[in-house]
């Protein structure tokens, strides 16, 4: 039986953890999925009363959200990511997701003055090279990014591993808003009214991660994982970032990279 889109909408807002969702997807189908999440005792409340709300009422409440929707196979899915066996079924975004190619940038949210001038500086020099940045919006090396990218009027996309109408951090509020202004997005995989849990994050950094369309330009300041940055030897966050690359992964590229 084919999955039809109001399915897939209504399981979306099941926000259930991305592997969990795959894995009822692929031994149930979509309508399959729903109607076991309908009947399962020791599914949460919360979860089942989600399924059950019709797509229609869902579309209506996104467009006053002002956010839009977008599923994996349409011509607005981003083409990288679709690519990826575990990729997303749905997308809800704010913004656009542009027409040029991105790098992704990501890293620690408690990253020193160092390195959160040196995502700036990527963010920048990406954006100067006619590149766009994507990466989360946490606090630290992810919003160090997108400022140095709006700095030099780049394109941004900020992946969140929360509902799109939840400020997080808050402060990060304005930096959101000035992204979409600048014709960037904000995109989730989980729907509106997700809160922030940490075990969310993983696979936001999933999508940031996999949406550059270039092997050699993902980078990570202060960070083990990836191109890693080195950071300045006598800072306690260094040592990861400092020591040789292990097997598959390289230092972060010079800013004459991007050029």
């Amino acid at each position: 039986m084919t999955d039809t889109r109001d399915d897939r909408l209504r399981l979306a807002f099941a926000a259930l953890h991305p592997d969990r969702a795959q894995q009822l997807r692929n031994r149930f189908g979509v309508g399959g999925a729903l109607r076991y999440l309908e009947a399962q005792t020791d599914v949460a409340e919360s979860v089942r009363k989600a399924t059950t709300i019709a797509a229609e009422d869902r579309r209506t409440a996104l467009i006053a959200g002002g956010f839009n929707v977008t599923m994996r196979g349409d011509e607005d899915y981003p083409e990288h990511l679709s690519s990826l066996p575990d990729a997303p079924d749905v997308l809800f975004f704010r913004g656009s997701f542009g027409d040029v190619p991105m790098v992704a940038i990501v890293g620690t949210r408690a990253c020193s003055t160092y390195g959160r001038q040196l995502a700036a500086d990527y963010g920048a020099a990406i954006s100067e090279a006619g590149w766009g940045v994507v990466s989360g919006l946490a606090r630290g090396v992810d919003g160090a990014a997108h400022r140095g990218l709006i700095s030099a009027d780049g394109v941004g996309i900020a992946v969140l591993g929360c509902g799109l109408d939840i400020d997080y951090p808050p402060e990060h509020a304005p930096l959101a808003d000035e992204l979409v202004e600048c014709g960037g997005a904000i995109v989730s995989e989980y729907p509106p009214g997700t809160r922030p849990e940490g075990w969310r994050f993983p696979p936001g950094k999933r999508q940031s991660d996999t949406q550059s369309p270039s092997d050699d330009m993902p980078c990570i300041a202060e960070a083990s994982e990836v191109q890693r940055c080195p950071s300045p030897l006598d800072h306690r966050g260094s040592h990861s970032a400092n020591s040789p690359p292990v097997r598959g992964h390289r230092r972060g590229p010079s800013m004459t990279d991007a050029e």
